[in-house]
């Protein structure tokens, strides 16, 4: 059984994405369907709360909730943390499914939108367009 070189390792996987920025490399990449930021709906439903009660409760109107229910609106990253909290669900995911949410919606998502590190260039690069 040999044993494993880490650091040789991780100088080739440099050497890979340095080829790959130079688009000497085309690595592969793997496609996902990523999940809504909330279920808003299924979420409603749990509770057994009407449209009304439930906006109360995260402090929204009536039509924000419908809004949100029927995709004409997206969860900001500073409200899913709300939501997140309200419902005592995890904030960081919450917010990560947010992120997620509004990559997809601008069609600039990532194949693996996990990776923060892409996500991260990704905002960097188009802040610097916008």
């Amino acid at each position: 059984m040999s044993k494993r070189d880490i650091g040789k390792e991780i100088l080739a996987g440099l050497d890979e994405i340095a080829a790959w920025k130079r688009g000497e490399l085309k690595l592969k990449t793997t496609k996902a369907a990523l999940p809504k930021a909330a279920d808003v709906p299924a979420i409603r439903a749990r509770l057994g709360l009407s449209q009304a009660a439930f906006a109360r409760k995260l402090g929204v109107t009536r039509s924000y909730l419908c809004d949100l229910e029927k995709n004409r609106k997206t969860v900001s990253p500073a409200k899913a943390a709300k939501f997140a909290r309200l419902l005592g669900y995890s904030e960081q995911q919450y917010v990560r499914l947010a992120l997620q949410d509004a990559l997809k919606r601008a069609g600039s998502c990532p194949a693996l939108a996990d990776d923060w590190a892409a996500v991260l260039d990704l905002c960097r690069e188009q802040s610097r367009t916008h």
